[in-house]
């Protein structure tokens, strides 16, 4: 039994797992974006400090602490992007 027009998928159509996760946490961090975005950046600030500080006991300092400037920007970064995002969304339902 071949499918017909309306149950075929294409590649576009379906998310994938981790794209729906991320738009979830983005749709969740648009209902309070000031209180998520503090918390989320106090996290991954806390993550990287410890990590980095392990790291560097046990291997090269200079590097250790590049990687973790380097994630903290990123992480930095990514959540004052979803903040935009959710702004620009509660803009354009107004």
């Amino acid at each position: 039994m071949r499918a017909g027009p309306s149950q075929r998928h294409s590649r576009s159509d379906v998310e994938p797992r981790w794209q729906r996760q991320v738009k979830s946490w983005s749709d969740r961090l648009a209902r309070n974006p000031f209180k998520r975005a503090w918390r989320a950046i106090a996290v991954a600030t806390v993550v990287v400090a410890v990590a980095g500080g392990l790291l560097a006991r046990l291997t090269d300092p200079e590097i250790v602490m590049l990687a973790g400037l380097s994630l903290l920007g990123v992480t930095t970064a990514a959540v004052t992007n979803a903040f935009a995002e959710a702004a620009a969304r509660r803009r354009d339902e107004a």
